[in-house]
């Protein structure tokens, strides 16, 4: 599997390094972009943002794109450091701790 983790992202901000990082696995290309602070995170699919770590809120942000593929869900599922995205009858839905909520655009998980 391509892609970064939540623990990827979190290593990422505290490097210090590039403000940009780069991964190409199979023609897939994820992005990660540092924010306005040290503390928040962008992750890129294919030039679309999935998601946004903002350890000062201790909050993950989630986006489809519209794109609601196995690739993007694979990526997010990745970066969740709990629970997961499943699709049931054409939706997504994030679960966690027993509980499922309908998948939102731009939803907000705690970590």
């Amino acid at each position: 599997m391509a892609g970064y983790t939540y623990t990827d992202m979190v290593r990422f901000l505290k490097s210090g390094k590039d403000k940009t990082t780069r991964k190409t696995v199979s023609s897939v290309r994820d992005v990660l972009v540092k924010g306005p602070t040290s503390k928040i995170a962008h992750y890129y699919l294919w030039g679309n943002k999935i998601a946004t770590l903002n350890l000062g809120t201790r909050s993950l942000k989630l986006y489809s794109q519209g794109w609601h593929t196995k690739t993007t869900k694979d990526r997010l599922n990745k970066v969740l450091p709990r629970g997961n995205i499943v699709q049931r009858q054409m939706k997504w839905f994030y679960n966690y701790a027993g509980k499922q909520k309908v998948f939102t655009e731009g939803m907000t998980v705690r970590v």
